[in-house]
Formats: C-alpha cells, sequence, structure tokens
C-alpha cells in the first residue's frame, strides 16, 4: 500500500452496486491527474460490488468497511475519517467524472484559497448509462447557492471536491 499522502482523496461509498461501480472506479483511474487515493467505503452491500472492487490491483485504491449499513453519509463521514489527502472528491459508484475533472478542480481550489468547495454541472444518463442531452446547471454564486440550499439541495455530490479539513470539521448530514 501507497503510504506517501496523496493530493486527493476521492471518497466513494458503495451499497450494492455492481451495476456501475467498475465504469465509475475506471473514470477515476482515467483521470490526467494521477495523484490520488480512492477511497471505497462499503456499506454492507450484499451483490458483488467488493469482489469487482477487489479484482483490481491499483495500489491507489483502499477499501475500508463499515462496520454496519448506515447509509451514503455516514459511509462517507468513515471515509473522511480515512482520507489522506489535502482535498477530498467525491463520487458515488453509479457516476462517472470527465477524465480532466480532478485535475481542474484541484487546480481551481490551489489558486482560490478562499474558496471551501468546488462543484461542477452534470449530464443526466439513462439506466442504461447512455447520455439523455441534459445537463443540471447548479448557481455558480455564492449569494445563489445560498439562496437555493433555503429550499433544496443544488450540488451534486459527485461533482464537488472540498478541502479535507472543513469536511473533518464539518461532516456530511
Amino acid at each position: 500500500m501507497n503510504t506517501e499522502q496523496p493530493r486527493i482523496t476521492v471518497l466513494m461509498p458503495v451499497y450494492n452496486g455492481e451495476s456501475y461501480i467498475r465504469e465509475s472506479i475506471e473514470s477515476i483511474l482515467g483521470q490526467t491527474f494521477e495523484d490520488f487515493e480512492l477511497l471505497i467505503v462499503n456499506d454492507e452491500s450484499t451483490d458483488s460490488s467488493i469482489e469487482i472492487v477487489e479484482s483490481y490491483s491499483d495500489p491507489r485504491i483502499r477499501l475500508i468497511h463499515c462496520p454496519t449499513q448506515s447509509g451514503a453519509a455516514q459511509a462517507r463521514n468513515l471515509g473522511v475519517d480515512y482520507a489522506r489527502g489535502t482535498y477530498i472528491a467525491m463520487q458515488d459508484s453509479d457516476d462517472r467524472s470527465h477524465p480532466e475533472r480532478l485535475a481542474k478542480q484541484a487546480s481551481f481550489l490551489d489558486s482560490h484559497q478562499e474558496h471551501a468547495l468546488v462543484a461542477s454541472w452534470w449530464q443526466i444518463m439513462d439506466s442504461q448509462g447512455r447520455d439523455t442531452q441534459r445537463t443540471k446547471r447548479p448557481p455558480r454564486r455564492a449569494a445563489d447557492i445560498r439562496a437555493r440550499l433555503l429550499f433544496s439541495g443544488c450540488l451534486l455530490n459527485s461533482t464537488t471536491m472540498l478541502r479535507t479539513h472543513v469536511l473533518k470539521e464539518h461532516r456530511m448530514r
């Protein structure tokens, strides 16, 4: 196992994600930015998700297990406890990331120390993984995000990268 501190921890909770987890892992392993660890948190999956994860020999992948099934937020919090990166990029086990996602988001946070997180637009896929040509665009300005959060969520977990120290302090709910 690589004991050096990676720049980014990609945090991926999984519960019965066998249908999509391989594509999700491949989208992270195919990033142009390579200084990361992929921390997969098993939330007591009962399908073949863990066998799929264990089929990889990439030393950047670490698998941890929740002691009991507790849901995605608690699985993420357990992952935050194990994260070694300066930044944490969220990635759900049924999502794919653009190949330059980690590079672009880390570059933004490196050059904008006043920001705690960065997120992006996302494309909607159908159940077969095909692009539906629909794109969600969250608000761009902090004031607009705060206003929208009064009524609903407006950022997709799998598009966010956050400073690790912020998540360690505030946790997921």
